[in-house]
């Protein structure tokens, strides 16, 4: 006995698919967009916890072409963090420099501009927290997508 329907099953894979499409034919475009899709571009915070199962609050985001990418300590027990994109020179936001982000004395870490990657790509990053006991958190992988 099926559980559901051939029509339900292909419904609700067609509904598991379809977002994710969207917003890539979508991308960071400025035109307009079903609701349920609309990407506001500039900087959004992404908040670095040791505590937070993925060491942030956001575990993949979506970025525009010329947004930067602000990463802010959320708790009193950070002494410091470090987030690295991955990958081979060509598969980096940044080209080969800048590849390494350490939080400052404010707990920021602040990327330059995401320059346009010509199509939707997913840029893959990791993070290390070192709380203020010395200890260090790894957490890997995370991911930026932008352009398109």
């Amino acid at each position: 006995m099926q559980l559901f329907s051939a029509r339900a099953r292909f419904y609700a894979t067609l509904l598991a698919i379809l977002p994710p499409l969207v917003v890539a034919a979508y991308g960071c475009g400025r035109g307009r967009k079903p609701a349920a899709f609309r990407h506001t571009c500039g900087d959004i915070p992404i908040k670095v916890n040791h505590n937070e199962k993925h060491g942030v609050d956001k575990k993949a985001v979506y970025r525009c072409t010329g947004d930067t990418i602000t990463w802010k300590s959320d708790s009193s027990d950070i002494q410091s963090f470090e987030v690295e994109f991955v990958g081979d020179d060509d598969d980096l936001p940044f080209g080969t420099s800048p590849k390494i982000f350490d939080s400052d004395s404010n707990g920021k870490a602040i990327t330059p501009k995401l320059p346009d990657p010509g199509q939707l790509t997913v840029f893959k990053y990791k993070i290390t927290i070192t709380d203020k006991q010395g200890g260090k958190h790894q957490f890997d992988p995370h991911v930026v997508g932008g352009g398109g």
